[in-house]
């Protein structure tokens, strides 16, 4: 086992997906399972936001809660979204010595965000968890910005520190859950 703390955040309201996601069964299993008995496998030190410790009012408020008792250098944050994550994806994040570590993948299509300025799918990334950290460098990040209800800690450590995330390539079956129609990739994937 290794020297890092896994988190997995399963303490969202579910509003996109209908209702608790976490609590979903699928497979005979509910959905924070999965995370749950591959982050055991390889990781020491695993704690589930919403269940070992109270979730906040939004993810960044969860993360911050979970990282306040986190006594290991590295953490890997997961969500409970990504139950198909394996021991290895864990693993390579936890073992990093990267600040700052997320899977990823390019878009199949160019992007265009609410100002109408429009990202070529060759300059983008989307961003996927789980993700790798210093925990130090995160807990400060959380603590210092000025950024409120962030859908992942990679910004954070971006705009407090100014370090840039490695990415290591997604593979297929990293997919979020955040829609029920999500449940259909799932399906295919597995």
């Amino acid at each position: 086992m290794n020297n890092y703390t896994c988190i997995i955040l399963a303490a969202g309201k579910g509003k996109r997906f209908g209702f608790e996601k976490q609590y979903f069964m699928w497979k005979n299993r509910m959905l924070w399972q999965y995370a749950y008995s591959m982050a055991t496998e390889v990781c020491n030190n695993v704690m589930i936001v919403g269940m070992d410790i109270d979730g906040g009012n939004t993810r960044q408020e969860s993360v911050l809660r979970a990282l306040k008792q986190v006594k290991t250098p590295r953490v890997v944050i997961i969500d409970v979204s990504t139950p198909l994550v394996s021991e290895a994806e864990i693993d390579a994040l936890g073992k990093s010595n990267e600040p700052s570590i997320s899977y990823g993948r390019r878009p199949e299509a160019s992007l265009v965000v609410s100002n109408g300025k429009y990202i070529p799918a060759s300059n983008a990334m989307i961003i996927q968890t789980p993700q790798g950290f210093d925990t130090e460098l995160l807990r400060k990040a959380h603590f210092k910005t000025n950024l409120r209800d962030t859908e992942e800690d990679t910004i954070l450590m971006k705009t407090v520190h100014g370090i840039d995330p490695v990415f290591l390539q997604a593979p297929p079956e990293l997919r979020s859950v955040v829609y029920p129609e999500d449940l259909q990739l799932l399906e295919g994937l597995y």
